[in-house]
């Protein structure tokens, strides 16, 4: 199952209905997108580790990013961005 970067952020947060939820899988699965914004949120090394190795414990496949998932995100994150800059008045 393919897992959302909120469930897990609140997981480690230590949210117990989402650890609840995650022990009821036998492999969690992120999309490398995911898997860089909880880099992101780490806020030192002990974090970082500690991630690395809760989601080696629940065997985290990461999915790769591909040419067409890259080029898709560029678009949708160029239109958006030209969205958000345009102002009424």
């Amino acid at each position: 199952m393919l897992i959302d970067t909120d469930v897990l952020i609140w997981h480690l947060r230590g949210y117990s209905k989402a650890t609840q939820r995650l022990d009821q899988l036998f492999r969690l699965t992120l999309s490398a997108v995911t898997y860089l914004e909880l880099l992101q949120g780490m806020r030192n090394r002990t974090e970082l580790l500690a991630l690395q190795k809760n989601l080696a414990l629940r065997k985290a496949e990461r999915l790769p990013l591909t040419p067409a998932i890259t080029e898709r995100a560029i678009v949708v994150n160029g239109t958006v961005r030209a969205v958000s800059w345009l102002t009424i008045g």
